[in-house]
């Protein structure tokens, strides 16, 4: 049987209009105004819809039956904004359980993926599932949704099984993608640490960072599966590991913030075996010194019952010493990311990196000048920002490492160091230090 090499990606089609209902639910959930009457005024049913669309994608008969074009590619970029969008979903899931607390849902699925017993996957009429007129594209996506056990129920799923879902598509798509140094006749992407702040334009409300969405969304479009000129695997999984940690460190439990910070750590390490890695190379240490911070205090946490209990012989537990061995970690990454901010190249990369780490490119607009001086001045503004923030972090890091130091000479040094960073605003009173009795 002669099979032909497969030019276009079967997915292409889905992968283009999953990522466009992606952008369009970010778009929504920081300006709600922009939708059209008739339209969802809250981000969740297009996110929902994109995940319905990444779905039908994925069970393609050319996919799933076994005939067809053996030789597609996977696309990669599939999966990654289908892992990202459930990242939003998940974040979403969280504020709307600190905005109304309720008790933990039953898991949705068991230990084998399979929907738990009793787990009801009936739809109902909600805000994030809108009852659509029949000539609406959405009604189309609904119709030809995969089968009804396998939707999402923000109301059943908890945001960590939505990241472990999220975990496996960015498994999938980091696998597939691509390594630009390693293609033959594949140009290097241009990334300098000049220009990685304005890879970042400005979301101050929710913090999905789709900075290499455009890219992803323009290189779908193309009909082979080449690698764009703009293309920078560096910065997609610099994407991949930041909104992941945003998110860790909004969830309540300890062990999943600690969890999850683990694992958008271990992405940041991988971006060192990238051509490119030296422009980032601040925005890596300000990012990694998060990660750590969020694994030390998640296990510093797990061990305030003893000290509150003064059972200070928990000092010198296993435990202990790798919440401080994290946390001195944090440190480390956290003052090289300082140390950054003394040339214009490290203020524009660690500048760049944090607002990634907190915004979104939503539209094509940078919000970077063009003229050279007004984007010298907002790098600059920005990284005086960053640095405060910096030095905030680290003033976290040292109080907390302190409390976690059975010596008394090097916990006061300790103390004072981390009031030296904290400034005025970083007060230290009797909470926030350890009982020197014990």
């Amino acid at each position: 049987m002669y099979l032909s090499k497969c030019k276009d990606l079967p997915t292409a089609f889905y992968t283009i209009l999953g990522t466009t209902l992606f952008l369009f639910g970010n778009l929504i959930a920081q300006h709600s105004a922009l939708a059209l009457e008739g339209e969802p005024s809250i981000p969740t049913p297009y996110w929902l819809s994109a995940i319905d669309v990444f779905e039908i994608g994925d069970n393609l008969p050319i996919r799933t039956s076994g005939r067809g074009c053996q030789s597609a590619p996977e696309d990669w970029r599939m999966g990654i904004v289908w892992g990202r969008t459930l990242v939003c979903i998940a974040e979403e899931v969280v504020s709307r359980r600190k905005a109304h607390p309720s008790p933990p849902p039953q898991p949705a699925f068991d230990l084998n993926g399979m929907p738990a017993f009793g787990t009801s996957f009936t739809p109902t009429s909600s805000p994030d599932e809108p009852q659509w007129p029949k000539d609406s594209p959405f009604a189309l996506i609904v119709s030809r949704r995969p089968p009804v056990s396998r939707r999402l129920s923000m109301d059943t799923m908890s945001p960590n099984e939505l990241m472990s879902l999220a975990q496996d598509q960015f498994a999938r798509g980091i696998f597939h993608m691509p390594h630009p140094q390693h293609s033959p006749g594949i140009r290097n992407s241009g990334i300098s640490s000049s220009n990685i702040a304005a890879s970042f334009p400005r979301r101050p409300d929710l913090q999905h960072q789709s900075s290499s969405s455009s890219s992803t969304l323009s290189s779908s479009l193309s009909s082979r599966s080449t690698i764009s000129d703009t293309f920078s695997r560096a910065k997609e999984l610099y994407t991949i590991g930041s909104e992941v940690l945003i998110l860790a460190e909004k969830l309540d439990i300890s062990s999943e913030r600690l969890h999850w910070a683990h694992w958008a750590d271990g992405i940041f390490s991988q971006m060192k075996m990238e051509s490119d890695t030296d422009a980032w190379r601040g925005a890596i240490a300000s990012a990694r010194g998060r990660c750590c911070l969020v694994i030390g205090s998640a296990m510093a946490e797990e061990l305030e019952g003893a000290l509150e209990r003064e059972e200070m012989e928990v000092l010198s537990s296993q435990d202990a010493e790798d919440a401080r061995e994290a946390l001195r970690r944090a440190v480390k990454y956290l003052e090289s990311a300082m140390e950054a901010t003394v040339s214009t190249e490290g203020l524009s990369a660690v500048a760049g990196g944090s607002k990634a780490l907190k915004e979104s490119v939503l539209h094509g607009s940078t919000g970077v000048h063009d003229d050279e001086d007004g984007d010298d001045v907002i790098v600059e503004d920005e990284a005086e920002t960053e640095s405060q923030e910096l030095k905030t972090l680290l003033a976290e890091a040292l109080l907390t490492l302190a409390n976690l130091t059975a010596d008394t000479k090097e916990r006061e040094l300790l103390y004072a160091k981390a009031q030296k960073e904290g400034g005025g605003s970083f007060e230290l009173d009797d909470e926030d230090r350890m009982d020197e009795s014990g």
